[in-house]
């Protein structure tokens, strides 16, 4: 069975997925695609006094408001995801700079050459 290899070019593109997906969020919170556009955290329903239609709108009301709720909750986190990735791999590329030494410059730190 191969293994997985988890390497620079495979980071990127999960940043480019999950990247995609948080910018799809907000467009989604705000109605997009709607036939009458709608805020998920807005809706409402006007009934009259039929009492059953009556829960029926809070409880409409109630789930775009807790919809709306866990598209930003989950916005967030894949934002969050993004941004430790991408800090993640210019870490990495901070400690390979700091790893990569010439032949001179060891030298001058093994004291090699000096008086």
């Amino acid at each position: 069975m191969p293994g997985i290899v988890v390497d620079e070019a495979f980071i990127l593109r999960v940043i480019g997925r999950l990247g995609g997906i948080r910018d799809e969020i907000p467009p989604l919170q705000g109605g997009r695609d709607a036939d009458t556009p709608q805020k998920l955290d807005q809706l409402l329903i006007q009934i009259g006094t039929f009492v059953p239609a009556e829960d029926l709108g809070v409880t409409v009301t109630e789930s775009g408001g807790g919809i709306w709720s866990r598209l930003d909750a989950s916005r967030n986190r894949v934002h969050e995801l993004v941004t430790g990735l991408s800090d993640f791999l210019a870490e990495s590329e901070t400690v390979e700079s700091l790893n990569s030494f010439e032949a001179t410059e060891i030298q001058h730190y093994l004291g090699a050459g000096s008086a």
